[in-house]
Formats: structure tokens, C-alpha cells, sequence
């Protein structure tokens, strides 16, 4: 991806605000293993996307320098230098292959040597996390070259025998003219490199009760640094159970029904530039 020649720089600053008090709250709620296995989720999984090839690039980047804001005292500072740095020109694929993933990759590296302690970990992790939201215009998949189809992936939360409603929810779909990719029965890391490669701008999610709340807020952090740009909707028993969720994890939007669902994701296929957007067959638009 170029740089533009006058970056415009789309900042959420109540995804920043929030995406940092919902990542307060998860070291707050639960336990310091968990916590960890959030912080080193959001870590490990962007610095994944790090490649060989700008390695090179990276080396003058100053990357520390970054490390070093992640962790300090200002919650600020390090989205200010990336904002900074996308005002002076730097690609979007620069920022999120060589800066971020550069940086992930440093940081985790610190943590297996011990230079970095448990407390500056989950800051660093709860910041990347935050830049990652209030950057979501930015941060859109690298390698979407083709226009957006009306395509979704719909899938279970890992854990979750209970497919039959998220199976039933994609035929019905289809047969509204969408696109759907269904996944049941998938572990975590292959859930997310299967929606990572799909690029879907669309990824619903199903879960049935109350004990996938922790692999799902798991799962959520590692598809908004996988996949920044997705609208990600929930559905299923688990909005009955616990009537807060929404409020309690990262999901744009809930739907209860199908008519909800597809309202929402016809919102979401609306709001993609006509260019950028295949149209859905002639009288199978959702109502």
C-alpha cells in the first residue's frame, strides 16, 4: 500500500477511550494468568504479521523508541507518534507491518528474556490494543486488492458444541443472497488464520453459554489485531444469558434474531464505497 500524498488520519478517540477502559476492566475482573493470556494474545498475534521482508525497514524505525512509549507514563504518547508518523507519510503498511508488529515482536522477545515486567506487558498490550481501535479506518486489511463481495464468515467460539443456531443463521443468509463462509469446530489460532486469509468484512460470531465469555473475549482481541477493519456482530443463547456482553466485550454490534443480523450487516455493506462494492443479486437484497 503507497503512502497518500495528504494522509488523512481517521481517529476514533472514543474507541481509544474505551478499548483502553475494557482492557482496565479485563486485568481488573480476572486473574493474572488470564490477563496475561490476553496481553501476550494481542502481542504475539501482531507480531506474527512482522515479515522478513521489511525487516530492514523496521531496523530504522525505531522501534525501541516506540517500546519505551508503550510502557511509559503517558497513555498517549505512543498513538500520538504513530498518528505523527501517518502525518509525515509513513505507509498504512508501514505502520501496522514494520512499527507495530516490529514493536510486538520486541516486546515479547523482552518478556522471554525477563527485561520486561508483567505490569508493563499488559500496559503495552492494552495500548497496542486501544491504537488498533481508534485506528480501525487505518488499519484495514493490507492485501485486499478485490472489490468487497457481500460475503460474511460466520463462525462458533472455540469450546462451542452448540452449532446448530450459527448453521441454520448462514443458510438463511445465503439464501439471501450473501456469501457465507461457515466455520464450526475450529480451535483458536485456526479461526483466526482462517478469517485473517478471507478478509470478510463481515465476521459473526456465535456462542451459547456463559463459559465461553473468557475464550471469547480472547478470541475478539486476536481478530481486531487480525483483522482491524471487520464489523464484528454476536449472536446467540449468550445474549440471553448474560445481558451485559455487549457492553463487556469488543463486538460492534448483537443481534438476537436474523432480521437483526442482516439489517446490520446491510448497514455494514453500505457504508463500503460503491467502488470498492460488489452488488448483492437483483431481489435478494435483505429487508
Amino acid at each position: 500500500m503507497q503512502a497518500d500524498a495528504h494522509p488523512q488520519i481517521m481517529l476514533d478517540k472514543t474507541a481509544f477511550t474505551s478499548a483502553q477502559a475494557r482492557f482496565s476492566q479485563y486485568k481488573s475482573n480476572m486473574a493474572p494468568h488470564e490477563v496475561t493470556i490476553l496481553a501476550q494474545e494481542v502481542v504475539n498475534r501482531l507480531a506474527r504479521r512482522f515479515t522478513p521482508q521489511v525487516e530492514s525497514l523496521v531496523q530504522n524505525t525505531k522501534v525501541d523508541h516506540l517500546c519505551d512509549l508503550l510502557i511509559g507514563s503517558d497513555d498517549t504518547a505512543a498513538l500520538n507518534h504513530i498518528l505523527k508518523l501517518r502525518a509525515d507519510g509513513v505507509p498504512v503498511s508501514a505502520l501496522y507491518l514494520s512499527y507495530l508488529a516490529g514493536v510486538s515482536q520486541l516486546l515479547g522477545e523482552r518478556w522471554e528474556d525477563d527485561s520486561l515486567s508483567f505490569l508493563e506487558m499488559t500496559i503495552a498490550a492494552g495500548r497496542i490494543y486501544a491504537i488498533m481501535r481508534s485506528l480501525r479506518q487505518v488499519f484495514i486489511p493490507l492485501d485486499q486488492t478485490k472489490p468487497h463481495a457481500w460475503r460474511a464468515i460466520f463462525a462458533s467460539v472455540p469450546g462451542d458444541t452448540h452449532t446448530i443456531g450459527v448453521t441454520m443463521a448462514a443458510d438463511l443468509c445465503r439464501r439471501q443472497g450473501w456469501q457465507i463462509d461457515l466455520c464450526t469446530g475450529l480451535d483458536h489460532d485456526a479461526l483466526i488464520e482462517t478469517v485473517h486469509a478471507g478478509q470478510q468484512p463481515v465476521i459473526g460470531l456465535s456462542a451459547s453459554h456463559e463459559d465461553l465469555i473468557a475464550p471469547l473475549i480472547r478470541l475478539l482481541l486476536g481478530l481486531r489485531v487480525s483483522a482491524p477493519g471487520a464489523f464484528i456482530l454476536l449472536s446467540g443463547k449468550i445474549l440471553d444469558l448474560h445481558h451485559d456482553i455487549a457492553q463487556e466485550v469488543d463486538v460492534d454490534g448483537v443481534a438476537s434474531t436474523i432480521d437483526q443480523a442482516l439489517a446490520q450487516m446491510h448497514m455494514v455493506m453500505q457504508s463500503i464505497a460503491p467502488g470498492n462494492r460488489t452488488e448483492i443479486p437483483s431481489g435478494t437484497k435483505p429487508a
